[in-house]
Order: C-alpha cells, then sequence, then structure tokens
C-alpha cells in the first residue's frame, strides 16, 4: 500500500485486517518503516505492506527508498513476489502539487509498464466533496500524462474506497485475480545490487541535486540582499 503521507495507507490496512493500528496525524506519518500485517481473503492468506510516503518530513527520501528496497530485495531474494500494488489518492485535493507529481513519477520507476496492470489507484474521501466535484477532479487524474492517463492506458485499475472494510477487501479481491509480477525495482536491484543504479534511484538522485541547486541559488541571492 503506497501512496503521500496522509492519505491514508495505515487506516487502509487497518480496516482490512481488522486490528487497531496507529494512525498518524494527516501531516505527520505514523509509518516510518516497511511493516507487514497479515490477514485472509476468501480463504488466501494475504500479506499488507505499510510503506512510509516519500515526503516524511521525519525522515529523508533517501532513506526511505532504502527501507523499500531492503524489503523487496529480501522478497525477491526468496522468490515472493509482489500481487499488487495499491496506490491512495486523496480526492479531496483541489490540485496535484509537486510532491504529490514526484510521488507519481517514483512510482512509475519502482513498477516499470509491465507492472501497471496490477496497481489499483484508490481515491479516498469522497464523503468530503460533492460528486460533482470528486468525478470532475477525477477526471483530471484520469486524462493527463504526469497524473494517471499513462498508468491506465497500460492496464492499472482506478477504484473509489469509501474507508469502510468491505471496500477495502474489494480492492485486494481484484488483486487476487492477478498473475504476481516483479517490480522493475526489484529486477534493478537484483542486477545491480544497489539502489543507486536503479531507475528510481537515479530519479531520486537527479531530484536531490536539482534542489540543492536551487538552494545554493536562494544561498547566493540572500548573501546578495545582506
Amino acid at each position: 500500500v503506497m501512496g503521500q503521507t496522509g492519505t491514508g495507507k495505515t487506516t487502509f490496512i487497518s480496516k482490512a485486517t481488522g486490528l487497531d493500528l496507529s494512525i498518524g496525524h494527516e501531516l505527520e506519518s505514523c509509518t516510518q518503516h516497511v511493516e507487514e500485517f497479515e490477514t485472509t481473503v476468501d480463504g488466501r492468506t494475504v500479506k499488507l505492506i505499510d510503506t512510509p510516503g516519500f515526503d516524511d518530513g521525519a525522515r529523508s527520501d533517501s532513506d526511505i527508498l532504502e527501507n523499500i528496497a531492503y524489503y523487496l530485495k529480501r522478497a525477491h531474494d526468496s522468490k515472493i513476489y509482489v500481487t499488487g500494488i495499491i496506490y491512495l489518492h486523496r480526492i479531496t485535493d483541489p490540485r496535484m502539487g509537486g510532491s504529490a507529481v514526484r510521488n507519481l513519477r517514483l512510482l512509475k520507476k519502482i513498477c516499470g509498464p509491465d507492472f501497471y496492470g496490477n496497481l489499483v489507484l484508490a481515491t479516498i474521501r469522497w464523503n468530503e466533496v460533492s460528486p460533482e466535484e470528486g468525478e470532475r477532479r477525477e477526471r483530471g487524474l484520469r486524462t493527463k500524462d504526469t497524473y494517471w492517463e499513462e498508468f491506465i492506458k497500460q492496464g492499472a485499475t482506478i477504484r473509489r474506497h469509501d474507508d469502510e472494510r468491505e471496500s477495502a477487501i474489494r480492492i485486494i479481491r481484484h488483486l487476487l485475480k492477478k498473475t504476481p509480477v516483479v517490480l522493475r525495482f526489484q529486477r534493478e536491484l537484483a542486477e545491480h545490487g544497489i539502489v543507486a543504479k536503479t531507475a528510481v534511484g537515479e530519479e531520486l538522485i537527479s531530484y536531490l541535486a536539482e534542489m540543492s541547486e536551487k538552494s545554493r541559488i536562494r544561498i547566493a541571492q540572500l548573501e546578495k540582499e545582506l
């Protein structure tokens, strides 16, 4: 289960498993490490993986990626493959900010196109917007290439999650029909051995370099003004 901080990843897992899990404040993640929870759906054992959001203020994105990489590499080495990814998004967000777009870029690099058919893009908080406004925002997500269009064209599914257990189970049940696929990130980790050599690692390094350059320019501007 993936998504930005505050999109209800832990809440989703809590509903699906019936476990009373620690839920973070909207702006503060309670998930600091990859965590695994088990439940049963239609007689099948399902492991749900809670992941920290890349925009978590308590930890750097590189630390979070290393944590996810460690879990996925262990799973791959044990021949345990990911059946699906549930990516949560707040329909209440009036626009896709820079952090949200960057999360999607990282998601693309983690999955790879071969995995998109095993991806569910699930929107939450429909009870907090009018049906018309929610549908307008969902339409925007569907039709922009920098948002969800590329995922959908290559097999990803959109679902509306209403924060109830049955809604979570329906999404999981949909993914249980899929054949597990090796993530692009897992393949590249197995091939190169280090995160920095993977597509998602390179994306993150590029972003950090860009932010560093922007900070350098800003500091230079401030020094001139003082």
